[in-house]
């Protein structure tokens, strides 16, 4: 009988491992996923941020066409017709518009023609440069503050030269109400049968309830002793008044006169400032290129239209309507090292100064 030994004999069993050649392919085919699986992400994560910019670029240019449009559509509310006529003649300076204490905002063309307060006053190429090169356009609007009822009060005083006027005491709100009281840098008329005067506030007491508009305000508003002065609201002018009793009774309300103008910032974009009256201006949206703005003009007596005026040439009670371009881009490149680009457009038709009685 013979018995064989198989305890020297070997085989490789199937489980035991891959051979070098099938580890090479299995690592290749490993990177191959990874490298699939990595362009993936990246281009998930790129179109993540390409949309992220896209809607932070929109939202920009909607809530820059929005609060223009808003305010646009309030103009020469509780205004008179026609505007009112601010200081000038002999002695006068030009009064100014889209100033604070401190600076214009960059505006190279801020004052009103004719010194006319009208409804809306343009002021194209007088913003920042776009990437174009071209300076952006600015427009100031009008209208009055409907916050406060000051005027149902008529003033229980008023200095000779219309530097100063206190209030009635019943005056509700108070004049130095926390919320809607007036402010260093607000902007009043005065009323009464004589006519209208624009006037600044300078300072305000409200423990006596007057509001100081002393000469060499920011907006040279303040003019005293001139034509189209508050001096010149008083029954004896030209005759310079000698007291509250030469003016009759005469009211005070505040008006909100409203800047748009593109500012430069440090890092080379531009913003879009909203500017009331003398007040700090306040920034509306980021990364907005180019402000373009032209106007409509109607000549209610001649019939005459003309579109698309750039200066509403040079007639700005006979606008009518108000187109607004605003071009945005995006706050960083693309991943090509180009920024997006969008351009939102409207137009508005301001109550005021669209609407026409047919039937009077």
């Amino acid at each position: 009988m013979i018995i064989q030994d198989h305890s020297k004999t070997s085989k490789v069993s199937p489980s035991a491992g891959f051979s070098l050649i099938e580890l090479l392919v299995a690592i290749a085919i490993g990177l191959v996923i990874m490298a699939a699986a990595t362009s993936a992400y990246k281009q998930a994560m790129e179109v993540s941020f390409t949309i992220g910019q896209r809607a932070e670029m929109q939202q920009n240019a909607r809530a820059a066409v929005n609060e223009m449009a808003t305010d646009l559509s309030r103009a020469a509310i509780g205004m008179p017709l026609g505007g009112i006529q601010l200081p000038n003649g002999a002695g006068t300076t030009a009064s100014k518009f889209g100033c604070d204490s401190v600076s214009c905002n960059g505006l190279t063309t801020n004052t009103y023609p004719g010194q006319h307060l009208n409804a809306i006053t343009p002021a194209p190429a007088s913003g920042a440069n776009a990437a174009d090169g071209l300076a952006s356009d600015a427009v100031s609007l009008v209208y009055k503050d409907n916050r406060t009822a000051f005027d149902a009060f008529q003033l229980t005083n008023m200095s000779a030269n219309g530097t100063s006027i206190t209030f009635d005491p019943a005056t509700n709100p108070a004049i130095n109400n926390a919320a809607v009281g007036l402010k260093v840098g607000d902007v009043l008329v005065l009323s009464n049968n004589n006519g209208q005067a624009v006037t600044m506030v300078t300072a305000v007491n409200g423990a006596t309830r007057t509001a100081t508009m002393a000469a060499g305000d920011w907006l040279n508003l303040n003019q005293p002793n001139t034509a189209n002065s508050v001096a010149s609201l008083s029954n004896t002018w030209p005759v310079l008044p000698a007291g509250f009793g030469d003016y009759p009774p005469t009211v005070a309300y505040r008006i909100n006169v409203i800047t748009f103008v593109l500012v430069r910032q440090p890092d080379g974009s531009n913003r879009l400032m909203k500017q009331v009256n003398g007040l700090a201006a306040n920034p509306v949206a980021e990364n907005v290129d180019d402000l373009s703005i032209t106007y409509d003009n109607f000549n209610d007596t001649t019939g005459a239209l003309a579109t698309n005026l750039p200066n509403a040439n040079g007639t700005p009670s006979l606008i009518k309507k108000v187109n607004i371009s605003v071009n945005c881009t995006s706050r960083t490149p693309d991943i090509h090292g180009v920024r997006l680009r969008t351009t939102l457009t409207t137009s508005v038709n301001p109550r005021s100064l669209a609407f026409k009685d047919r039937y009077q």
